[in-house]
């Protein structure tokens, strides 16, 4: 009965193991620059609104943005054009100007807008 226990044990814990690291294999991430609570909502909101991206979430402490998306329908080019389109620099992509000069004022991450993109402080 012992080593019926035993290796249902391995059995499970085996399962577990391929799942998280499946999981950590679907989830995508890139830096996204914010300030507040109300950057993480237009954040979250401009990846979702792509077509294909299941999930959203950004964290204001690391600025990173996790996200899942089903290939056949988008790319992570066309999320962050999405978050761009809302005045948010996405990794390597610049913040549309005009949306940046739209954004709340505390939601303006930078005093100086460039057309270079900005590093996460």
């Amino acid at each position: 009965m012992k080593k019926i226990v035993l290796l249902l044990g391995v059995i499970l814990t085996t399962f577990s193991l391929s799942a998280q690291e499946k999981l950590e294999e679907d989830i995508n991430s890139i830096v996204v620059k914010g300030n507040c609570e109300m950057c993480k909502q237009r954040i979250e909101k401009a990846a979702l609104s792509v077509t294909g991206v299941s999930s959203a979430i950004w964290e204001l402490e690391s600025h990173i943005l996790y996200y899942e998306f089903d290939e056949n329908m988008t790319s992570e080019a066309e999320i962050k054009k999405a978050i761009s389109k809302a005045g948010h620099v996405a990794q390597d992509l610049v913040a549309d100007e005009e949306a940046y000069k739209n954004l709340p004022r505390c939601c303006k991450y930078t005093k100086k807008f460039s057309n270079v993109a900005l590093e996460v402080h």
